[in-house]
């Protein structure tokens, strides 16, 4: 398998419902925990913020692989 297609089937993954699912309950779990106010210690705090860091990055997996896609493309081209 060649890095092109490769990209497209994980491109792929994102037009799936279940997706949609996946990134609806990310997003609500980011809500829930979002509110530093009742953290009691630095642990819970690091704790949390390391989720946050986790639900942010799996929301913006999409975008990162268009973007890695469409700089193969370009690169491709020349």
């Amino acid at each position: 398998m060649d890095q092109k297609q490769q990209f497209e089937e994980i491109l792929d993954v994102f037009t799936n419902p279940g997706w949609k699912y996946i990134l609806e309950d990310i997003i609500e779990r980011k809500k829930s925990i979002d509110n530093i106010y009742d953290v009691q210690t630095l642990e819970e705090l690091y704790k949390r913020k390391g989720e946050i860091d986790i639900l942010d990055w799996f929301l913006s997996l999409k975008e990162w692989y268009q973007y890695s896609y469409e700089l193969h493309q370009a690169n491709e081209d020349i």
